[in-house]
Protein backbone atom coordinates (compact mmCIF):
# COMPACT_ATOMS: atom_id res chain seq x y z
CA UNK A 1 0.00 0.00 0.00
CA UNK A 2 2.93 2.21 1.12
CA UNK A 3 4.62 1.81 -2.79
CA UNK A 4 1.07 2.55 -4.37
CA UNK A 5 0.75 5.67 -2.63
CA UNK A 6 4.81 6.94 -3.21
CA UNK A 7 3.93 5.95 -6.84
CA UNK A 8 0.72 8.13 -6.93
CA UNK A 9 2.14 10.70 -5.28
CA UNK A 10 5.09 11.04 -7.74
CA UNK A 11 3.03 10.58 -10.93
CA UNK A 12 0.98 13.16 -10.26
CA UNK A 13 4.18 15.69 -9.23
CA UNK A 14 5.45 14.70 -12.48
CA UNK A 15 2.42 15.42 -14.03
CA UNK A 16 2.32 19.09 -12.29
CA UNK A 17 5.33 19.41 -13.44
CA UNK A 18 5.02 18.53 -16.74
CA UNK A 19 1.71 20.79 -17.45
CA UNK A 20 3.72 23.68 -15.86
CA UNK A 21 6.44 23.53 -18.46
CA UNK A 22 4.01 22.83 -21.30
CA UNK A 23 2.24 26.22 -20.20
CA UNK A 24 5.45 28.36 -19.80
CA UNK A 25 6.45 26.95 -23.51
CA UNK A 26 3.17 27.67 -25.20
CA UNK A 27 3.40 31.58 -23.30
CA UNK A 28 6.97 31.89 -24.34
CA UNK A 29 6.27 30.57 -28.45
CA UNK A 30 3.29 33.15 -28.46
CA UNK A 31 5.32 36.10 -27.26
CA UNK A 32 7.76 35.10 -29.72
CA UNK A 33 5.64 35.78 -32.90
CA UNK A 34 6.92 38.90 -32.76
CA UNK A 35 3.88 40.99 -33.26
CA UNK A 36 3.68 44.33 -32.24
CA UNK A 37 0.62 46.92 -31.81
CA UNK A 38 0.68 50.74 -32.53
CA UNK A 39 -2.13 53.44 -32.84
CA UNK A 40 -1.99 55.37 -36.50
CA UNK A 41 -1.27 58.65 -35.76
CA UNK A 42 -0.52 59.48 -39.56
CA UNK A 43 -0.36 58.06 -43.46
CA UNK A 44 1.07 58.87 -45.87
CA UNK A 45 1.32 56.36 -49.42
CA UNK A 46 3.32 57.63 -52.03
CA UNK A 47 4.80 55.69 -55.17
CA UNK A 48 3.53 52.27 -53.39
CA UNK A 49 4.93 52.85 -50.20
CA UNK A 50 2.90 53.05 -46.95
CA UNK A 51 4.34 55.12 -44.36
CA UNK A 52 3.17 55.63 -41.25
CA UNK A 53 3.66 57.32 -37.83
CA UNK A 54 2.70 54.74 -34.59
CA UNK A 55 2.22 55.64 -31.00
CA UNK A 56 2.55 52.96 -28.13
CA UNK A 57 -1.35 51.48 -27.12
CA UNK A 58 -1.56 48.82 -24.83
CA UNK A 59 -2.80 45.25 -26.18
CA UNK A 60 -5.89 43.40 -25.31
CA UNK A 61 -4.10 39.93 -26.46
CA UNK A 62 -1.50 37.83 -24.39
CA UNK A 63 -0.02 36.97 -27.89
CA UNK A 64 0.19 40.56 -29.10
CA UNK A 65 3.08 43.11 -27.57
CA UNK A 66 2.92 47.13 -26.59
CA UNK A 67 5.61 49.24 -28.78
CA UNK A 68 7.47 51.16 -26.18
CA UNK A 69 7.97 54.55 -27.78
CA UNK A 70 6.86 56.46 -31.09
CA UNK A 71 7.66 54.82 -34.35
CA UNK A 72 7.54 55.13 -37.88
CA UNK A 73 6.91 52.10 -40.40
CA UNK A 74 7.07 51.24 -43.98
CA UNK A 75 6.17 49.00 -46.29
CA UNK A 76 5.20 48.53 -49.77
CA UNK A 77 1.87 48.17 -50.70
CA UNK A 78 1.68 45.64 -53.49
CA UNK A 79 4.36 42.88 -52.16
CA UNK A 80 3.64 43.47 -47.64
CA UNK A 81 2.79 39.66 -46.19
CA UNK A 82 -1.33 40.08 -44.47
CA UNK A 83 -1.65 37.62 -42.45
CA UNK A 84 -5.12 37.46 -39.84
CA UNK A 85 -4.37 36.20 -36.33
CA UNK A 86 -7.25 35.34 -33.35
CA UNK A 87 -6.89 34.68 -29.55
CA UNK A 88 -7.63 30.62 -29.69
CA UNK A 89 -9.44 30.80 -26.84
CA UNK A 90 -12.39 32.73 -28.44
CA UNK A 91 -14.32 32.62 -31.25
CA UNK A 92 -13.08 34.51 -34.22
CA UNK A 93 -14.18 35.09 -38.20
CA UNK A 94 -13.28 33.36 -40.80
CA UNK A 95 -12.10 35.96 -43.81
CA UNK A 96 -13.30 35.41 -47.29
CA UNK A 97 -10.81 35.64 -50.07
CA UNK A 98 -8.88 39.10 -50.82
CA UNK A 99 -11.03 40.61 -47.61
CA UNK A 100 -7.38 41.17 -45.09
CA UNK A 101 -5.81 42.74 -48.20
CA UNK A 102 -8.55 45.26 -48.50
CA UNK A 103 -8.77 45.80 -44.75
CA UNK A 104 -5.00 46.84 -44.82
CA UNK A 105 -6.06 49.20 -47.52
CA UNK A 106 -8.46 50.77 -45.80
CA UNK A 107 -5.97 52.03 -42.54
CA UNK A 108 -7.18 55.78 -41.54
CA UNK A 109 -5.52 57.65 -38.33
CA UNK A 110 -6.45 56.48 -35.13
CA UNK A 111 -6.43 53.15 -35.87
CA UNK A 112 -4.92 50.41 -34.42
CA UNK A 113 -2.35 48.53 -36.51
CA UNK A 114 -0.67 44.67 -35.77
CA UNK A 115 2.70 44.33 -37.59
CA UNK A 116 5.96 41.96 -37.22
CA UNK A 117 9.22 43.75 -37.10
CA UNK A 118 11.62 42.29 -39.52
CA UNK A 119 13.81 39.35 -38.16
CA UNK A 120 12.31 39.77 -34.59
CA UNK A 121 14.14 42.53 -33.78
CA UNK A 122 12.29 45.39 -32.02
CA UNK A 123 14.48 48.14 -30.26
CA UNK A 124 12.49 51.25 -28.85
CA UNK A 125 15.86 53.45 -29.76
CA UNK A 126 15.12 52.82 -33.37
CA UNK A 127 12.87 55.22 -34.56
CA UNK A 128 12.52 54.00 -38.06
CA UNK A 129 10.88 50.10 -38.11
CA UNK A 130 11.45 47.65 -40.94
CA UNK A 131 8.36 45.44 -40.97
CA UNK A 132 7.90 42.01 -42.89
CA UNK A 133 4.15 41.56 -41.96
CA UNK A 134 1.06 43.43 -40.93
CA UNK A 135 -1.70 41.54 -39.33
CA UNK A 136 -5.41 41.57 -38.56
CA UNK A 137 -7.27 40.66 -35.33
CA UNK A 138 -10.21 37.88 -36.47
CA UNK A 139 -11.06 37.71 -32.65
CA UNK A 140 -14.83 38.49 -32.19
CA UNK A 141 -15.87 40.32 -28.91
Amino acid sequence: MKKRKAFLKYFILILAISNLIIAISRFNIHKQRGYYIGKIESINQKDGIATMEVSPISSRRYFISEIKANHQIKYKLDSISVSGIADPNKKHKIPKLGELGEMVKKFKVGDTIIFKVANNHYDKNEYILEIEELAVDLTLE
